[in-house]
């Protein structure tokens, strides 16, 4: 993305926050970014690409009210946390679905880069919602 090259990270996971809460405005998203550095483009670009799976999931899916959206650098290695407290899923029915791509290709993407990919998800509850939490290593 054009924004990627020519603002950096940081600001182009805000401009994506911005569209997300534009096109659902009952939803609030806190983004929390620590101070990462320089990291490779390759990293930066494929963070964007997840993130931007992970609003797609919770616009089309989650009817979350609430979405934090943490991205840490530390310990060589990049944490993307996106957290809803949408209705869930069932992980594993979401995973075997044949039409649906969206989980699957992050966690083929994450697991190229030598990354840890989870996902928690509960459906009833009070602490209904979805926790992805992706952990890639920062190489220069």
């Amino acid at each position: 993305p054009a924004v990627l090259e020519q603002l950096g990270l940081g600001a182009a996971l805000r401009q994506l926050v911005n569209r997300f809460q534009r096109l659902h405005p009952s939803c609030q998203v806190k983004l929390h970014l620590t101070k990462m550095g320089v990291l490779p483009q390759q990293l930066e670009v494929i963070s964007y690409r997840l993130l931007q799976e992970c609003f797609n999931n919770i616009g089309k899916h989650s009817a979350a009210t609430q979405v934090n959206i943490s991205l840490i650098s530390a310990d060589g290695k990049l944490k993307l946390i996106a957290e809803d407290n949408g209705v869930g899923f069932n992980l594993e029915e979401a995973l075997a679905k044949r039409e649906s791509f969206g989980m699957a290709g992050m966690r083929e993407r994450v697991a190229l880069l030598g990354g840890q990919f989870h996902v928690e998800s509960r459906t009833e509850g009070t602490k209904r919602g979805t926790k992805i939490c992706i952990e890639l290593p920062i190489s220069k």
